[in-house]
């Protein structure tokens, strides 16, 4: 939260020089976040903190940023996978029992986990720490979660230390 009200205050001061001196829109603003979930709330956030829209205002991930920096080098960006990703990710969580009673009955059960395991991953999530945060998880969640939702946690950093590794292999 204290992170959130510094960024809205250096925001509405960027703005507010904006509005002295209108040529500066032309320089964007960028907000870069880790992951696609992050920056849906970033933004939704800050419109409902400005209360209109941001006229010079970019809210992107790492990701995005870094496939725009490539295209304007001229560079082929390459398709990062997506449709593979998204068949390891729902692989990965079907392999996971505590997913596996939960997901399996709906129809589109298993793409909730894959958006999940890649919000993961796009924080940052690297397979060799996997193992750490499971145990971080079995011993500190129990204070903040009930032990199937930290049990389906659990699953999750599994499924995407899985996702990750079998598509770094391939």
């Amino acid at each position: 939260m204290a992170t959130e009200a510094l960024l809205f205050s250096e925001i509405d001061m960027l703005f507010a020089a904006a509005e002295r001196e209108p040529a500066l829109l032309a320089r964007p603003v960028r907000i870069v976040v880790p992951s696609k979930s992050l920056r849906l709330h970033v933004t939704s956030a800050l419109m409902r903190h400005r209360g209109r829209g941001a006229a010079g205002l970019i809210v992107q991930t790492l990701h995005a940023l870094a496939l725009e920096v490539l295209e304007q080098a001229g560079e082929p960006a390459g398709s990062g996978g997506g449709a593979l990703f998204e068949i390891l990710a729902r692989r990965a969580a079907r392999a996971q029992p505590a997913l596996f009673r939960g997901l399996d009955d709906l129809i589109e059960g298993y793409g909730a986990a894959a958006a999940t395991i890649r919000d993961l991953l796009d924080a940052g999530l690297d397979p060799a720490h996997a193992g750490a945060l499971d145990e971080l998880l079995s011993s500190e969640g129990k204070a903040v979660a009930t032990a199937m939702d930290l049990e389906r946690a659990r699953a999750l950093v599994r499924a995407a230390a899985a996702a990750q590794s079998e598509m770094e292999r391939l």
